[in-house]
């Protein structure tokens, strides 16, 4: 797997941010993930990122994913974290929408330290 960089292409389109949607749903970086790619999704390239929401807010991610035309049956449970796949097109509409860009590296981290302070905090 190798970072190739985000695919942004913004000229001539305007943002179009609905109030309250997508706050907290979020695309990461690009990445190239040749022979990881499954065969019935090959046709669309091996250039792919990730849309994933905080916990508590999947009804978001699923009216985003719609709004950007993916299908619900993309949606993949995961026991990291559930997300869609998007290709570099799909990403790009997605930070259109409003969308947030984060390293799923970086959520993750937040996520972790986040859970880590609610346990003490229940000691």
């Amino acid at each position: 797997m190798s970072l190739t960089g985000a695919c942004l292409c913004v000229t001539s389109v305007r943002r179009r941010k609905v109030s309250g949607m997508a706050e907290r749903v979020y695309v990461d970086e690009v990445f190239d993930w040749p022979g990881e790619v499954a065969p019935a999704a090959r046709k669309h390239g091996t250039r792919w990122c990730h849309m994933w929401c905080d916990e508590g807010h999947e009804a978001e991610l699923h009216a985003m994913a719609e709004r950007i035309g993916l299908r619900r049956e993309w949606f993949q449970r995961n026991r990291v974290c559930d997300h869609y796949d998007l290709t570099p097109r799909k990403r790009n509409q997605a930070l259109l929408a409003g969308v947030k860009t984060m390293s799923f590296r970086a959520w993750l981290t937040e996520r972790m330290k986040a859970r880590r302070a609610a346990e003490q905090g229940n000691l």
